[in-house]
Parts: structure tokens; C-alpha cells; sequence
């Protein structure tokens, strides 16, 4: 690996994936709040989850390890956005709630991890 070409997608992907991760919490701290709020969250996910795809897809990783982690974190998001839009319809069916939550439990365990192998390389 290239140390350089590393160096320098980090420091391009790092603005990229740090929306993306902001804009995960906003929508798992409104969970189980106003409709209306959520909604808002989860358009911005949204985005985020679209640029980070694309970015990346435009821009591979040069290390494989982090480059899988970014891409983990990335299809993980976008299963939060789907999860958490699924809450909004399910909010008052605590059966379905709960699968959906159980659901949701697991692409945030993937998120973590990422996060954490990230956060190893600077990206925060």
C-alpha cells in the first residue's frame, strides 16, 4: 500500500464519511420521537448515504481494510435509512416494532465496528 495515496484519501474521504456518521446519529436519536423530526433526519441520511456511496465508488480506497471498512459502513447506513423509514410505519405495532428493532440493532453493531476501524485511520 502507498502510504502518500492513503494519506491523501483519508483526508478527502474523512469531510465525506464524518457527514455520513453525523447524519447516522440524528436519525438514532430520534428514534421513537416526532414523526416529523425523523423524517427530516432521515432525508439527510439519505443524502449523505448517496454522496458516500458515490464518492467512493469513485474513489476506491488504497488500503483493502479500510477500504471494506468505509464500504461496511456505508451499506450499513443505507440499511438504517430503510430500517428507520420502516419505523415510522411501524411505530405503533410493538410486535413489528420490535422486529424492527432488532433489525436495527444489527446494522448499527456493523456501524460500530467500522466507526471504530476508522477512527483508528483519523476518519471521525
Amino acid at each position: 500500500m502507498n502510504r502518500r495515496a492513503f494519506r491523501k484519501w483519508c483526508s478527502e474521504a474523512a469531510p465525506i464519511l464524518a457527514s455520513l456518521m453525523r447524519s447516522e446519529d440524528s436519525v438514532l436519536s430520534r428514534l421513537g420521537g416526532p414523526p416529523a423530526a425523523l423524517t427530516a433526519c432521515l432525508d439527510q441520511l439519505e443524502a449523505a448515504w448517496c454522496e458516500a456511496e458515490d464518492w467512493l465508488y469513485d474513489h476506491p480506497c488504497p488500503d483493502s481494510k479500510s477500504g471494506a471498512q468505509s464500504d461496511a459502513l456505508v451499506r450499513s447506513c443505507g440499511g438504517i435509512w430503510a430500517i428507520a423509514s420502516t419505523y415510522l410505519a411501524v411505530a405503533d405495532d410493538p410486535e413489528n416494532k420490535d422486529r424492527v428493532d432488532d433489525y436495527l440493532k444489527g446494522r448499527i453493531a456493523v456501524s460500530e465496528e467500522a466507526r471504530a476501524y476508522l477512527g483508528q485511520c483519523g476518519i471521525k
